[in-house]
């Protein structure tokens, strides 16, 4: 590959120095000799679009060797030669290679395609103010180098901004085809310019030598991927790039208005600069807007997330309760000075299933999670509205009644063990279980969460201790005792 370029660029100093369109013809027919033989061995990835860029790199072969035999078309037939056929074809050929390079579109090719659109009618515009306006052209190329050729030219720079925007990773065989698309680019536009460079159409073997070379290249197998980009950010380049091509609509008319260059004579001569002008900035409007709706999108789905992780964050994930977080938040808002002033009531009860190992050894976790999701529906039966029913880990869950006082909490707790004494259908069998609660009274006298939680604790260890299936209020004498030893992480016996 290295070998193929350095001969190339040899070559191509040559043509320059001496003009000779001979050794121009003899560059392109022997690079696109080596392009043909490397795809017939090598097979790289998106075939048809090599195939494409050989059949420009042969049909610039042959437009180089009838010039260099003078058998170039060079007169027109109705304003058309056969120089502008051959010229259209390739544009068409290298447009169509970009478009298979870059892949189907995905997500977020509205947005680059936009981006691409913008830059195309920007050098458009550039091409037609700068260099094509005071052109004079013969009758043959009235059509091929007024019109065509800048739009083409426009249209591949398009194309290629699009691949470069899409494409990832850009390899180096993927570099050395855009590099070829600009000499074919430059080529056309320098051909409406008299220079040694346009004279000896060196640029176009030049393509052949970078398309050869891009297909010797290790990275010509790998398939192009596609780039995913934030579309709700623009690059400072773009950025860049966006500002200047939105100031070229005013530089048309001052450019049109003070002696310059461009001295447009009719219509036609203005309307097209213009035109692309105002629809470089109608696109860039429309590009903003997506990058709004885009960016108002997002905001909704942070907001959704920070709702959702929020709710994840206090709630049990497999019955949808409230965690033990939400639990000692409200019982530290109890246990404070102001509540104990306040003089509110509030009791927490604390539950335990009696049995429920036994359920998941028989008939394995689903139908323990089943009896589980169960006893939260039936929890949040016959807990009162304003309290709370939190599921602990395991087979524990707790409620906390605010307002309520130890007769209230008494009646709750009965309500709760004979609708969970009740038999649980599950797809795996009938489960009948019992549960032994523990009742703290007055929770919001206690100094602080762990005074309350551990009283809770006592009186359940004591419900479980009486017999199990049944509730225990909690009362001082319970501390000191076997249930109190439990608490503080002394083996006891259940």
């Amino acid at each position: 590959m290295w070998l193929l370029l350095l001969i190339g660029a040899g070559l191509a100093g040559a043509v320059l120095g001496t003009g000779s369109l001979l050794l121009s013809a003899i560059t392109a027919i022997a690079a696109t000799a080596v392009l043909v033989v490397v795809l017939l061995v090598k097979r790289p990835a998106v075939p048809a679009a090599w195939w494409l860029l050989a059949g420009c790199s042969g049909i610039i072969s042959y437009a180089r060797l009838s010039y260099a035999t003078q058998r170039a078309g060079t007169t027109a037939t109705h304003g058309v030669g056969s120089g502008d056929i051959r010229a259209w074809i390739v544009y068409a050929a290298l447009g169509g290679a970009l478009i298979l390079f870059t892949g189907r579109a995905r997500e977020f090719d509205l947005e680059d395609t936009l981006d691409a659109l913008i830059v195309g009618l920007g050098a458009f515009v550039i091409l037609w103010v700068f260099l094509f306006s005071d052109h004079s052209p013969t009758a043959g190329e009235a059509v091929s180098v007024t019109v065509i050729r800048p739009i083409a030219a426009a249209v591949l720079l398009g194309l290629l901004t699009r691949l470069l925007f899409q494409v990832s990773p850009r390899t180096p065989a993927m570099l050395m085809v855009s590099a070829a698309t600009l000499a074919v680019i430059v080529g056309s536009v320098a051909y409406a310019l008299p220079s040694r460079l346009s004279n000896t159409g060196i640029l176009f073997p030049v393509f052949s030598v970078l398309v050869a070379a891009a297909a010797l290249h290790p990275s010509s197998v790998l398939k192009p991927g596609r780039r995913i980009r934030d579309p709700s950010r623009l690059g400072v380049a773009r950025m860049t790039l966006f500002a200047f091509l939105t100031l070229l609509g005013p530089l048309a008319w001052v450019l049109a208005i003070i002696p310059s260059a461009y001295n447009p004579v009719s219509i036609s001569d203005l309307g097209l600069p213009i035109i692309a002008a105002a629809l470089i900035s109608l696109l860039l409007l429309w590009r903003l807007g997506l990058i709004a709706s885009f960016a108002r999108r997002r905001s909704r789905e942070l907001e959704g997330l920070q709702v959702e992780l929020a709710h994840q964050a206090a709630h049990d994930p497999l019955t949808g309760l409230a965690n033990r977080t939400v639990l000692l938040d409200k019982l530290d808002a109890l246990c404070g000075h102001d509540a104990r002033r306040d003089g509110r009531g509030a009791a927490l009860l604390l539950l335990d299933l009696d049995g429920f190992k036994a359920v998941n050894d028989s008939l394995g976790h689903p139908a323990g999670d089943a009896v589980l999701l169960e006893v939260g529906r039936r929890l949040g039966a016959v807990a009162p509205s304003a309290s709370t029913v939190v599921r602990l880990g395991g087979d524990e869950f707790a409620v906390l009644l605010p307002d309520t006082g130890a007769n209230g909490a008494a009646a709750v707790a009965e309500q709760a063990r004979v609708r969970l004494s009740q038999p649980f259908p599950t797809a795996y069998g009938t489960v009948t279980i019992g549960t032994s609660i523990g009742i703290k009274a007055d929770a919001q006298a206690s100094h602080d969460t762990s005074e309350a939680l551990r009283d809770a604790d006592l009186a359940l260890y004591a419900a479980k201790a009486a017999g199990r299936n049944r509730l225990m209020v909690f009362a001082p004498a319970l501390r000191g005792g076997p249930a109190d030893q439990r608490s503080t992480g002394q083996p006891v016996d259940q």
